[in-house]
């Protein structure tokens, strides 16, 4: 949830104050990693474990191979601040997809 609002702050900074943002936003970037494998331990079964953790890096580092030259294309034909302020736009689109699913199935 911290991410979504330092993509911003990155997307209007410059300077010292961008160096600092990004290092920020990196930080709790990297944070994420651990989360999402204890995630996938938590609710997978012990059968599927491995299958699970080999889609997600397939789908992780595939969709992630991606995402530099998506970020050029962006920032050539948009400018900097698109890039991240485009990112912030996906999250929060695929987290109200996340709680319109959870809202669906427990009710």
């Amino acid at each position: 949830c911290v991410l979504v609002p330092l993509c911003f702050v990155v997307s209007f900074s410059s300077g010292i104050a961008l160096v600092a943002a990004a290092g920020i936003f990196i930080f709790f970037q990297l944070g994420v990693q651990p989360i999402e494998n204890s995630l996938i331990a938590r609710l997978t079964p012990v059968t599927w474990r491995s299958r699970a953790y080999g889609l997600k890096f397939i789908v992780t580092l595939g969709a992630g191979s991606l995402g530099a030259p998506l970020a050029g294309t962006i920032q050539r034909n948009m400018g900097f601040p698109w890039v991240f302020q485009l990112g912030a736009l996906f999250a929060v689109a695929g987290a109200a997809l996340v709680l319109a699913r959870k809202g669906r199935r427990s009710g």
